[in-house]
């Protein structure tokens, strides 16, 4: 364990380097970004069963966004424009108990990004993992932007079927036109032809976006769809919308997912937006429901938080969130994405604290989550 800790701590350096130097001439074709983000989180859950009641209070990575850094190259002739990404996620507390590296694969290096690339005049094609431009719509139009105290990322990737990464993809987007583009991935099987299907998938996938940007306002909309074992396994669509006006930005979000065996329809619905306090400060707030009537599942959860720069790509935040169990049922789920109801892991027979092992679907239902955290953010693009 401790060997390939250091392989990737020396490969992360090595890394740094090469963003040095990129950064030294400003001829060079490498571009090296990262951000980190870790702080303090006090988790306090009451009602319901009073066995699982109680105040937690961890070091937690990753509050606001998760940790990674990355490697851009890129080379432009005869009206072309080819290159390489390739990305890392991390966390800022890895132990023997903690696999999660952030958003992404935990058996590998590059585990966010690792793809090729060539654009023209006809678009940009890109070739390996890389994000899914459905989760992308949700950070896009999330009130709160996606962070992992309070937003939609509580339901939609924790409870819900929608991934955040696509690994072994193919996608194309269109150039853009009158504010316009579309964009579409192919997720290949990792099997063909089992079960005699119609489709000849063991697990693949699809997905597609449309995104519009002018007048002070966006939209986007897309649509995703999972196989596996050649049956749809699980699909859903995403809707959403910013208007900017002054120090205002007002956004409203609505995603739909579909999952084989645990959700019929549940439905998640974000709004609220952000408020430019001063030029280093700003405020963010967002109320949520994530609702699915057949199963009689609920969540409601109301996050507010403010970010400070300090100076130059540092920021400290603060942000509070309160979620609540309303429904009458609550599914088995293995959310890995969202710290708001951080349950004390002697709970539930786990090893993991303090990294990205809190279940929203954890909470009994009367039950309620009240989160604070603290922490530095820390980002270079």
């Amino acid at each position: 364990m401790k060997s390939s800790i250091f392989k990737r701590t020396a490969i992360v350096a090595a890394l740094a380097v090469i963003g040095s130097v990129a950064h030294a001439a400003d001829e060079s074709p490498y571009y090296f970004y990262g951000l980190l983000d870790g702080g303090l989180a006090s988790v306090s859950i009451k009602g319901g069963s009073s066995a699982k009641d109680g105040t937690t209070t961890a070091f937690v990575t990753g509050g606001y966004a998760p940790n990674f850094v990355g490697v851009k190259g890129t080379k432009s002739q005869d009206g072309y424009t080819a290159g390489f990404q390739i990305e890392q996620g991390f966390l800022l507390n890895p132990s023997s108990t903690t696999s999660d590296w952030g958003y992404g694969a935990t058996n590998s290096l590059f585990n966010r990004q690792a793809n090729l690339f060539v654009g023209g005049q006809f678009g940009k094609l890109t070739l390996g993992t890389q994000p899914n431009i459905a989760f992308n719509s949700v950070l896009a139009a999330d009130p709160r932007a996606g962070s992992n105290f309070g937003s939609a990322l509580q339901s939609v990737s924790a409870d819900g079927p929608l991934s955040t990464i696509d690994v072994g993809a193919l996608n194309y987007t269109t150039p853009t036109f009158v504010g316009l583009t579309a964009s579409t991935t192919v997720v290949p099987s990792t099997n063909q032809g089992l079960y005699n299907t119609s489709n000849g998938s063991y697990s693949s996938g699809y997905r597609a976006n449309v995104n519009y940007s002018g007048f002070g306002a966006t939209a986007t909309a897309a649509y995703f769809a999972n196989n596996n074992t050649g049956y749809l396994a699980s699909k859903g669509t995403i809707l959403g919308a910013t208007y900017k006006a002054g120090p205002a930005t007002a956004k409203v979000l609505a995603v739909s997912e579909y999952t084989s065996g645990t959700f019929d329809a549940l439905n998640t619905v974000g709004i609220g937006g952000t408020y430019a306090i001063t030029g280093k400060t700003v405020a963010d707030f967002g109320v949520y429901q994530a609702k699915d009537t057949k199963v009689n599942y609920q969540m409601n959860t109301v996050a507010i938080g403010i970010q400070q720069e300090l100076f130059k790509d540092l920021k400290v935040y603060g942000q509070i969130a309160n979620t609540q169990d309303k429904g009458t049922n609550t599914p088995t789920l293995t959310g890995n994405y969202n710290f708001t109801s951080f349950v004390p892991p002697e709970a539930y027979n786990t090893t993991s604290t303090g990294s990205a092992a809190n279940l929203p679907a954890s909470l009994a239902t009367g039950q309620t989550a009240q989160s604070i955290n603290i922490g530095l953010l820390y980002a270079f693009f």
